[in-house]
């Protein structure tokens, strides 16, 4: 008779615990989805933050970076081939940073959809490394995310068998930190949700409990659209470049950077890439514009070079054109004065002959040598001159990202620079 009493307080909590599941799950505006994104051990149950690489990481989606950070990946691609700065689940483009001498170029393809649907952290780590820690809860509460992608091109890089610190070339605080390159883009247009057929397991089921196997379903959300899904159909292989509502960046493929003797990329400088000035021999110092001593005087020596071999394009023509004039008159002159040093129109000597010889020999002179200068002129300006505006372009992309800040240290105030 003792054992009836607990029995009896064992059962009822039983229905306690089977009403109050059946109360949370039945309430309204709210679905068993929800209820887990407000459940942090259901959170939990989800898994850890793994930002290890996986077999995606080199090929992350980009859909969900915001609109100012893909512009900006769009205008600097649109200048050269871009070094990355990608560590776990971020990625820093850096924006005073190239890799020498290359550029991208538009591969347009056959129109093509993919869809990737993302169901679970591993999922969303393996696809949207870069944004699945923002992104965990929305998966957690919606179910499933759904990125539908209409392809029309890539950006390609030139191939290379590999990629080192010494293929860089830009603010030196930046490249250093360089970790891969971005050899391909993915361009079309795009359009992100969560929900729709997601469907939520309960999890676990009160034995004993109706209804206790029931699923809840998640309604569709748009998160984020880029271009315009039929547009890409306009794409046609052979195409110089995307139709223009279907130039969105989708995912980008990135390659390491090999250092010399197995170098890490160096920490010094923090994630937006302040550098102390005070830390870098005087020849590497950033200035107030972020400009090194040693590029300057690179860029003064091209530009010299562009200079000299302009001026030896204009002796070269003006030699030519003297030498011409020269050689003309004196054959003028010789076809006067017979062989034997004898003329019908004027009364000649031996000597006449013979300076009229010598301006022919001159005038071939300063013909042969301006020909030789206005080649040796025009080649030389034709290589220094891209050098000399490459590098202008790339001194004055600099002054444009980089802003000075002024920060106190142990010993005292120093300047740092932020790009």
């Amino acid at each position: 008779m003792a054992r009836l009493p607990t029995h009896a307080a064992c059962s009822g909590r039983l229905v306690f615990v089977a009403a109050l599941v059946t109360t949370s799950a039945c309430k309204p505006g709210r679905n068993l989805a929800g209820t887990i994104a407000q459940n942090p051990s259901a959170t939990e149950a989800m898994g850890p933050s793994k930002c290890a690489t996986r077999p995606g990481h080199n090929r992350p989606l980009i859909i969900e970076w915001p609109g100012a950070e893909r512009a900006a990946l769009e205008g600097r691609a649109a200048r050269g081939v871009v070094p990355v700065r990608y560590s776990g689940c971020e990625m820093q483009i850096l924006t005073s940073c190239t890799v020498a001498d290359l550029e991208y170029e538009y591969q347009a393809l056959t129109p093509r959809t993919e869809s990737v649907r993302i169901r679970d952290s591993d999922e969303l780590y393996a696809n949207l490394p870069i944004g699945a820690a923002k992104l965990e809860a929305k998966l957690a509460k919606s179910g499933q995310l759904v990125v539908d992608m209409m392809i029309a091109g890539r950006l390609e890089a030139p191939s290379r068998r590999k990629f080192t610190e010494h293929d860089l070339e830009g603010v030196e605080s930046q490249c250093r930190t360089a970790t891969h390159v971005i050899t391909g883009i993915t361009v079309g247009a795009f359009q992100f949700s969560s929900g729709a057929a997601a469907d939520v397991g309960a999890g676990a089921e009160v034995r004993g409990v109706a209804g206790g196997g029931a699923r809840s379903t998640s309604n569709k959300e748009f998160l984020s659209q880029g271009g315009e899904l039929d547009a890409c159909n306009e794409s046609q292989p052979g195409d110089l470049q995307a139709p223009s509502r279907c130039r969105e960046m989708l995912r980008v493929e990135v390659v390491a950077i090999e250092r010399a003797q197995g170098a890490a990329p160096s920490n010094a400088t923090s994630h937006t890439g302040a550098l102390g000035l005070r830390d870098r021999p005087a020849d590497q110092a950033v200035t107030a514009t972020g400009w090194t001593p040693a590029l300057e005087r690179k860029r003064k020596i091209w530009t010299g070079l562009t200079y000299v071999g302009v001026v030896s394009f204009g002796l070269g023509g003006i030699s030519t054109l003297a030498g011409l004039l020269i050689q003309s008159r004196s054959e003028s002159k010789l076809s006067e004065i017979g062989v034997d040093g004898s003329s019908t129109t004027v009364a000649t000597t031996g000597s006449d002959r013979t300076r009229a010889i010598r301006l022919a020999a001159t005038g071939k002179a300063l013909l042969f040598g301006g020909y030789a200068t206005l080649a040796a002129g025009g080649l030389l300006a034709a290589i220094a001159l891209p050098i000399a505006q490459k590098l202008k372009k790339q001194k004055d992309a600099m002054s444009a990202h980089i802003t000075p800040m002024l920060t106190a240290g142990g010993g005292g105030a120093s300047v740092r620079v932020r790009f």
